[in-house]
């Protein structure tokens, strides 16, 4: 007889499946989102600000950069009158560069046969006490100084004659507004008449004393700083800019300024003198700020005591200038101060700019720049 045996029988349980969100679950989750969250757009924010800072840094260097080069080439320009050098006996006017074309006789050679011919100073700077004097300056910016240029032009005026570079253009393209400067070759007119600086009625010749003697457009050109850049109505950032052949306007005329580079706040200049007079090696001997005051004060010897003297013996300028962030930077202070000059130890209260602490970064940059074409002329004494 068989018998049946109960084998145990196992149940195993089914798993349940997930039917929702604890209210812990939930908060712990969204608190996860939330600082992530909040990481992701700091970093974003962050790192806006750097390019927002790296992009302000970059304009401010350049516009240093840009400000200096200009300066630096209207230094190198100035003096530069085509084929014609001065004689060493030469006359230098220090007339005001803002003065009408028709009464400022800065080129004269009226007298040429027995007296010395009259030319402007090639360069001149006005400081922060003497540039106001200047009518033609618009929105000037106080506290800064002026350099004024002389030469003629440099790119427009070179046209090529079969395969030499002659310079100028022939007198009949004169356009009757810009003043020009010709210079005579010919041997028989030169003693009485070695230049013309005139808008119209050019008639020096070549040294076939037949030809037209080429035209060269001239200019004269007075760089400052202006307290706004757009100044109708003002933006109050201060913009270096330059005014061009202010002897051609009609009384009365106002000059109509050209801005070259934004965020330049502050301007200066070290006059390079050359006192060495008995061998005029065309080297500066003393850097001054003021050549007006030098003059004065005695300050300077060997210069005859004569301003324009003076003038004519700076061979190097040393340019100064402090330029400026266009945007202010949140959370910083400038608490900096700034010598824009390199003659004096400490600094004299007329070229120290204190903390301004203000939210604007500045960066000061320094240059010195040869007058070539005075330090030339040295050279044939």
């Amino acid at each position: 007889m068989s018998t049946m045996r109960n084998l145990p029988t196992t149940c195993k349980a089914q798993p349940t499946k997930q039917s929702g969100l604890s209210l812990i679950e939930l908060m712990i989750s969204l608190t996860i989102g939330v600082v992530l969250l909040i990481g992701i757009t700091s970093l974003i924010v962050q790192q806006s600000n750097s390019r927002d800072e790296l992009e302000k840094s970059s304009r401010q260097i350049e516009n240093g950069r840009y400000a200096m080069q200009i300066l630096y080439d209207a230094i190198q320009h100035a003096g530069f009158y085509g084929t014609f050098v001065p004689p060493l006996n030469a006359i230098y006017t220090t007339n005001d560069p803002c003065g009408n074309f028709t009464l400022n006789k800065d080129w004269d050679a009226t007298n040429a046969v027995t007296s010395p011919v009259s030319i402007p100073m090639p360069i001149m700077g006005y400081t922060e006490a003497t540039a106001p004097t200047l009518a033609c300056l618009q929105n000037y910016l106080p506290g800064t100084s002026v350099l004024v240029t002389h030469h003629v032009d440099t790119v427009d005026t070179l046209n090529f004659k079969g395969n030499a570079l002659e310079p100028g253009i022939l007198p009949s393209a004169a356009d009757g507004i810009t003043s020009y400067l010709q210079i005579s070759h010919c041997p028989t007119e030169t003693a009485a008449s070695p230049f013309k600086l005139a808008i119209t009625n050019l008639n020096l010749t070549k040294r076939d004393c037949s030809a037209p003697a080429k035209i060269l457009k001239y200019l004269v050109r007075i760089y400052y700083i202006s307290s706004c850049n757009i100044c109708a109505p003002s933006d109050n950032v201060p913009t270096l800019k330059m005014i061009e052949n202010p002897m051609n306007l009609s009384p009365g005329q106002q000059p109509n300024p050209v801005p070259l580079v934004e965020g330049i706040e502050k301007m200066h200049f070290d006059y390079g003198l050359d006192t060495d007079i008995a061998t005029g090696d065309g080297f500066p001997d003393v850097y001054v700020t003021d050549v007006d005051a030098a003059v004065a004060n005695g300050l300077v010897s060997n210069l005859n005591n004569t301003v324009a003297k003076a003038w004519s013996d700076v061979m190097a300028i040393r340019i100064n200038l402090l330029a400026r962030n266009l945007d202010q930077t949140t959370g910083y202070t400038d608490t900096k101060t700034y010598c824009l000059t390199g003659t004096a130890t400490p600094c004299p209260a007329n070229r120290l700019v204190p903390a301004q602490n203000d939210q604007y970064k500045r960066h000061l940059y320094t240059q010195v720049a040869r007058v070539v074409n005075a330090i030339g002329r040295r050279a044939l004494k």
